[in-house]
């Protein structure tokens, strides 16, 4: 079972709650048509990068790497 440290942890708490509701709310919006999943591509990326989405995968990663060695 994959287990994050306690600073892998800390990571996940302080970002991961703001980049699922900006993922869910883009989500709706591109299923109902409002926005425009190709022409807002680009920002889409650009916004999970500024919610620190790279740390939390950074975070998974180690713990993924931990996981496997053993």
């Amino acid at each position: 079972m994959l287990t994050l440290n306690e600073d892998e942890q800390a990571t996940y708490a302080d970002y991961w709650t703001e980049i699922d509701t900006y993922i869910t709310e883009k989500t709706a919006k591109y299923i109902t048509g409002e926005l425009d999943v190709e022409a807002d591509w680009d920002t889409f990326l650009a916004d999970l990068e500024n919610l620190h989405l790279q740390d939390v995968i950074d975070a998974y990663q180690s713990a993924y790497d931990r996981f496997i060695a053993n």
